[in-house]
């Protein structure tokens, strides 16, 4: 396996606005979780500007 340097990590956080995984164990396990809570919240976050 290939590890990126931190230059390459601080590049894709920085080009994707996102974070950097470095633990592929916790990436597997909770990636998924994580992405269904940010989904609940960018949508309630719709339906409260709806209600203005």
């Amino acid at each position: 396996m290939v590890y990126q340097s931190t230059e390459e990590k601080f590049n894709t956080v920085i080009t994707k606005n996102t974070f950097y995984f470095s633990n592929n164990e916790f990436e597997e396990s909770f990636e998924t979780s994580i992405s269904s809570i940010a989904q609940n919240i960018f949508l309630l976050k719709i339906k409260s500007k709806q209600k203005d």
